[in-house]
């Protein structure tokens, strides 16, 4: 018989951002912990491939997944040295649904930078070197084999034919919120 159920949510923002959902079942046995990947939603704008934040879907996923959770942890956002003024845009109004999604939910959340979440959950550093492009895809892969070292049986490929590194991200998020918390 299962005891008692704890969620704890990790979000990985943006555009292509996913939100991982962690449910952990303690009984006398043992633990099981049950996940859940959910792109962030979002629709093309005008006539090109442009796409931007679904509002209504993003709410309506955010108190599906997120409220009652025990912590969300969301990944802070800022701009960064040679990030456009229109991507800057796109990132802070992505990043702003999302904070204020999780309040009207009334959901306890954590915004925590990548270096603290990751160090958090023991993934090392990409090594020195390299452009940032660089340094950055391999923090990407680096997340990807310790979500699936962590998570063997959940697949992180969206539909894809590639696992998705911020899927792979959100659920190591989800694991940081959880060890804060006290659960798997």
């Amino acid at each position: 018989m299962r005891h008692r159920e704890v969620v704890y949510a990790g979000i990985d923002p943006g555009l292509s951002g996913v939100l991982a959902r962690l449910e952990v079942w303690a009984d006398s046995g043992g633990t099981e912990v049950r996940v859940c990947l959910h792109p962030l939603p979002t629709v093309r704008a005008g006539r090109g491939s442009r796409r931007v934040h679904d509002v209504p879907a993003l709410v309506a996923l955010l108190r599906e997944q997120a409220a009652g959770a025990a912590l969300v942890a969301l990944e802070r956002q800022q701009a960064m040295p040679g990030q456009g003024v229109s991507s800057s845009c796109t990132t802070g109004y992505g990043y702003g649904l999302l904070r204020a999604g999780l309040a009207a939910c009334g959901a306890t959340v954590e915004e925590v930078r990548s270096d603290v979440w990751k160090r958090g959950i023991g993934l090392l550093a990409p090594p020195d070197g390299g452009t940032r492009a660089q340094r950055r895809a391999a923090s990407k892969a680096l997340a990807v084999v310790r979500a699936q070292a962590l998570y063997p049986g959940v697949d992180l490929r969206l539909g894809k034919r590639v696992p998705s590194p911020d899927a792979a991200e959100a659920l190591l998020l989800a694991r940081w919120a959880s060890l804060r918390g006290g659960g798997a």
